[in-house]
């Protein structure tokens, strides 16, 4: 039956095979093992307070610049309309505005904030991925959320402009018809 020895030897063959692969390995973890570390490092900053700050204040930006150009804007053209900076209508717009300016920053700042969250998640993948040897994606810069940002302000700041406009609109068609009708009952009514 056989009791002899039962141990497969390696060929010489395989014994090369096992060296090459050693060096391998040997290789990857001096050469490409500290670049993942730093790349870890690196996605591990994405999830702290200072870059979810950052892209607070650069979607913060975009919208301050979009509303006071809105004010001025606004003023400037009631002013040419004749209405006093000190009325409660000239007031009224302002506060129109600031309040929309204060809805639109919030959201801004949501968004990239959301949108960073994506950063680091995406990051986070890329680090399993690599663990798993597969290929790995881009990951946002902050310029993209601060784009996006700007985008969004000046879309916000239009908006709210032109629902302003569109609600003077009908108030002033509202007044204009309203004092129509007064003057076609001063005449003596429908003529």
């Amino acid at each position: 039956m056989g009791g002899g020895d039962t141990s497969v030897k390696e060929t010489p063959q395989e014994q090369a095979l096992a060296k090459v692969a050693m060096s391998q390995w040997q290789d990857y973890l001096k050469t490409y093992v500290p670049f993942e570390n730093t790349y870890m490092d690196e996605v591990d900053r994405l999830n702290t307070g200072a870059q979810y700050d950052t892209a607070a204040t650069l979607s913060a930006l975009p919208i301050e610049a979009a509303y006071s150009e809105a004010v001025t804007d606004t003023a400037g053209a009631m002013v040419q309309r004749g209405i006093n900076p000190n009325s409660a209508k000239f007031k009224e717009q302002m506060t129109d505005i600031d309040t929309a300016k204060r809805a639109a920053k919030a959201d801004n700042i949501n968004q990239a904030q959301v949108g960073q969250q994506s950063r680091y998640l995406d990051g986070v993948s890329n680090v399993v991925a690599m663990g798993q040897g597969q290929a790995t994606t881009a990951i946002n810069g902050m310029s993209d959320i601060a784009t996006q940002s700007s985008r969004e302000a000046y879309s916000k700041a239009n908006r709210a402009l032109q629902s302003n406009s569109d609600r003077r609109a009908v108030v002033g068609a509202a007044v204009g018809a309203g004092t129509r009708y007064g003057l076609n009952i001063e005449d003596g009514g429908d003529q």
